[in-house]
C-alpha cells in the first residue's frame, strides 16, 4: 500500500510529524522523502524520529 502525506505551511504540524505518522504503518517496506532543503540538524532530527519508531516494532 502507498501512502502520501504533505505538509503546507503554515502548519500545525511539521514535516517530521507526517514522517513519524507513516513511519508508523504496520506494512511499512521503504519510505521516500523529498524537501527543498534540509540541514545537519533536520537530518539528525529525521534519523532519530525513524529509528524510534522503527525501533518499536
Amino acid at each position: 500500500m502507498k501512502t502520501v502525506d504533505f505538509i503546507a505551511q503554515p502548519a500545525h504540524r511539521t514535516t517530521l510529524d507526517a514522517i513519524e505518522s507513516i513511519a508508523k504503518t504496520a506494512d511499512l517496506a521503504s519510505l521516500d522523502t523529498v524537501a527543498a532543503y534540509i540541514t545537519s540538524s533536520g537530518v539528525h532530527d529525521l534519523l532519530q524520529k525513524v529509528d524510534a519508531v522503527l525501533g518499536e516494532n
